[in-house]
């Protein structure tokens, strides 16, 4: 805490100890925007440092677990006994215990709902309905659309759309094993922070990967396979050369034209045509980049998808909330998603390879993808 607010450790310190009214005047006072969702900058700033600690994400897990994933499980058990469950399930009881009470009024009405014939999006449904009619009436459209979402994997939520497959639930069928397992998080948290980790601002390395809807390229085909498909690259004068290197690296699962993507941006929009391909100098930095993507890939056994690689200075300067000195610059950075898991499940491979001393470098966790790098020194964001 002395270390996160610094000068402003001291006032911090006062105000937990304060009347109730003299903290909700402090808050206030220190709340801007129409809403009052922000926060003056210097404690934004602190809070911010907080965040990146693990001791402090390990303390909001524990309190996100005991909470609210303890009460999830005994809705689902309570009134979906005997059903089988989804990812999606199991989403919907965990935001109802988040957002929601429920009176007896309305356990008898989620009872009988449970003990219909109804299973999946439809059983959802009218679960949705339940909560949202149970709540206050200003409240209840509110409620409704976001307990929706969780119906078809869709929805709007406060003006803002969410797909649940970026966050990891694909409607997949899970079992009480499974929603008892201990939290990967947790497991990586619990570690700490070695000596030569570096705690970084969120979005250090976000840009055209953090606007991207789904998979950029077609993935490598498993070794072995045939492919007669024209290389999109092949006009480039050194195609060949970069290929020949390439293939010098024993990758399994990646070839040279998906380490020569150009980006989305590239295509269309402000950023169109600003890209170009790595320099040769250049082309030795993504090869432990790559061997760790390929690893990845081996052990997650399902195709990875290369959202963003080298980027032009030019290009990098055009698209919005990226680093001004970019590993994607010095092409030593992919940005990318996988058809299985969810960013956070890719990331724990990544920490885990980074432990066990695979590699040092960087690792960005974000809505709907991962950046990582080989830097040579450990840092850790969340976009």
């Amino acid at each position: 805490m002395a270390n996160s607010f610094g000068a402003l450790y001291p006032e911090l310190m006062s105000i937990l100890e304060a009347s109730k009214p003299k903290q909700l005047a402090w808050a206030d006072n220190i709340s801007i925007g129409a809403q009052k969702y922000e926060v003056t900058k210097p404690w934004k700033d602190a809070f911010q440092r907080l965040g990146q600690y693990p001791a402090a994400r390990r303390i909001q897990m524990n309190r996100a677990y005991d909470a609210y994933w303890t009460a999830a499980k005994k809705y689902m058990v309570e009134f979906m006994s005997g059903k089988a469950l989804t990812d999606r399930d199991a989403g919907f009881w965990y935001d109802v215990a988040v957002q929601n009470s429920i009176d007896n009024e309305e356990r008898i009405e989620l009872r009988q709902i449970g003990s219909s014939a109804n299973t999946g999006d439809s059983l959802r449904a009218l679960f949705a309905k339940a909560i949202a009619d149970g709540s206050a009436p200003k409240w209840r459209k509110d409620v409704f659309l976001r307990k929706s979402t969780f119906v078809s994997g869709r929805g709007s939520v406060h003006g803002s759309d969410y797909l649940l497959s970026d966050w990891g639930m694909f409607g997949r069928q899970v079992t009480t094993v499974d929603l008892d397992a201990p939290s990967s998080i947790l497991a990586i948290l619990s570690a700490g922070t070695a000596s030569n980790e570096e705690l970084t601002q969120p979005d250090e390395e976000a840009g055209e990967a953090a606007d991207m809807g789904g998979p950029a390229v077609v993935p490598a085909p498993l070794p072995g396979a045939a492919t007669t498909a024209a290389s999109p690259h092949s006009g480039w004068p050194l195609y060949n050369k970069f290929a020949a290197y390439v293939a010098t690296l024993g990758l399994r699962y990646f070839t040279a034209d998906e380490l020569l993507f150009l980006g989305s941006s590239n295509a269309a929009g402000k950023c169109k045509g600003l890209n170009d391909y790595p320099p040769e100098v250049f082309w030795k930095n993504i090869a432990p980049t790559a061997a760790v993507l390929d690893k990845l890939r081996e052990e997650l056994a399902a195709p990875i998808h290369v959202l963003s690689v080298y980027r032009a200075p030019a290009y990098n300067k055009c698209l919005d909330g990226t680093a001004a000195n970019s590993f994607h610059m010095r092409f030593q950075a992919i940005d990318f998603v996988c058809d299985v898991g969810s960013p956070s499940t890719w990331a724990a491979k990544l920490r885990e390879y980074r432990n066990r001393g695979v590699f040092s470098g960087g690792i960005g966790v974000y809505s709907s993808f991962v950046h990582v790098d080989t830097r040579g020194v450990n840092a850790n964001w969340t976009g």
